[in-house]
């Protein structure tokens, strides 16, 4: 396991990474008097946390993605691409813009994943918020007018991971080492 360095203020405030690559820059700036470069070893738990993230990340981007610039119909990078015909064309226009903005939505919540496997401690609050909405999204799964869709395997599993994978992760990340 590496030693990660942390600058830490007598105060016991602490900041993970280095924002300049010398500690002596540091006290240059007049930031010595009250920092002490400490190294820290990051918990398993919390190494583990991190791989979850950036491999759930890799999962959201690349659906994201998918639907972000393949619409209603998608780019058929998770399988086939619907052949969708409509009555009224310019509604299914429309359906298909709020499909590409959902899907660039979801990609973002990607990002943040990505990003909070990085730097966890200042992207919490917004990976918080990011896991309580996947969570939101299960939920409404059960407004649908046809039930037996949710006990078909790609929509049951997702379904799991939004209703039980995504509360375990929350009180994961809630309770993860603050810096």
């Amino acid at each position: 396991m590496q030693a990660m360095p942390v600058f830490c203020r007598s105060s016991g405030a602490c900041a993970e990474g280095v924002a300049f690559a010398d500690f002596d820059k540091w006290r240059e700036f007049g930031w010595g008097a009250n920092l002490v470069l400490q190294e820290t070893q990051m918990p398993l738990n919390e190494i583990v946390l991190r791989v979850i993230l950036a491999g759930a990340a890799a999962f959201i981007v690349f659906t994201g993605f998918d639907f972000a610039l393949g619409g209603i119909r998608s780019l058929g990078l998770e399988g086939p691409v619907l052949s969708l015909t409509a009555t009224d064309a310019h509604a299914l226009d429309a359906r298909d813009s709020h499909a590409r903005f959902l899907g660039g939505v979801w990609l973002t919540v990607g990002l943040v994943f990505l990003a909070s496997a990085f730097r966890l401690q200042a992207l919490r609050v917004a990976l918080l918020a990011a896991i309580a909405m996947i969570f939101v999204g299960g939920v409404s799964r059960f407004t649908t007018y046809a039930p037996q869709v949710l006990l078909d395997p790609p929509i049951a599993g997702a379904l799991i991971a939004e209703l039980i994978g995504m509360p375990i992760l929350f009180f994961w990340v809630w309770n993860a080492r603050r810096a």
